[in-house]
């Protein structure tokens, strides 16, 4: 687990609370954008000013948006004063906290202690129905990088039987698999008395009202096939 500090921190960068050093943290500081370890991965918490942000030119921008949607967390601390506009623009690019400076043990702690329960636990195992020939790859590879083990299956037939061999935590499941609707192997394998609370997440090309209403009563969620990696 790492927390990097990115950026030239005004007043010294943040301070690691204490007890966290026992925990397997890796601090790593990088003043310079060029610095930032490649690649962020759901192990890492990356830490910016907000400052600091609003300094870069939009190539470094887009490159840093790119980057750091990666990491587990983005924080990006704050001075009083600092416009609304701005924050919102880059919780839209991918920055998941803003905190107040200075940043307190309180709001760190939390975070770094859920992302080492994730390193200290067993990791977890996803199944991919994927009927796409492969399309949805990049899916797992963003999945095996956050430390997930990762099976694809292509053939909804396969499914329920590549649940139980594989142990599968989380189910991702094609929109459109081959042979039936996504509500109907759900259904399926809902009948399961074993499988009725895994979690489902369905990836669709497009998330209307109708797919949703169609699948959310028996899957925990719908996502857009196209959403950032960070979010799934």
């Amino acid at each position: 687990m790492r927390i990097i500090l990115l950026g030239e921190f005004a007043g010294g960068a943040p301070q690691l609370p204490v007890r966290l050093t026992h925990l397997r943290v890796e601090k790593r500081l990088c003043p310079e954008l060029d610095q930032l370890p490649a690649p962020l991965t759901g192990h890492d918490l990356l830490i910016t000013e907000l400052a600091w942000l609003n300094r870069l030119g939009p190539d470094a921008r887009d490159a840093l948006r790119a980057h750091a949607r990666a990491a587990a967390y983005w924080i990006a601390l704050t001075d009083a004063g600092e416009g609304f506009a701005e924050q919102v623009a880059w919780q839209r690019a991918g920055v998941s906290h803003l905190f107040r400076k200075p940043l307190h043990r309180e709001q760190l702690a939390p975070l770094v202690q859920r992302l080492y329960d994730l390193l200290d636990g067993p990791p977890l195992r996803v199944l991919l129905l994927d009927g796409t020939h492969g399309a949805r790859s990049r899916h797992a590879a963003t999945l095996e990088s956050a430390g997930m083990v990762v099976r694809v299956v292509r053939e909804p037939a396969h499914l329920l039987d590549a649940i139980v061999e594989f142990a599968a935590d989380l189910l991702l499941v094609d929109a459109e698999p081959h042979g039936c609707s996504a509500a109907e192997l759900i259904v399926f394998v809902r009948q399961q008395p074993s499988l009725a609370e895994l979690p489902i997440i369905v990836l669709g090309a497009a998330v209307t009202v109708t797919e949703r209403l169609a699948t959310l009563p028996i899957a925990t969620d719908y996502l857009p096939d196209s959403l950032a990696p960070a979010l799934l």
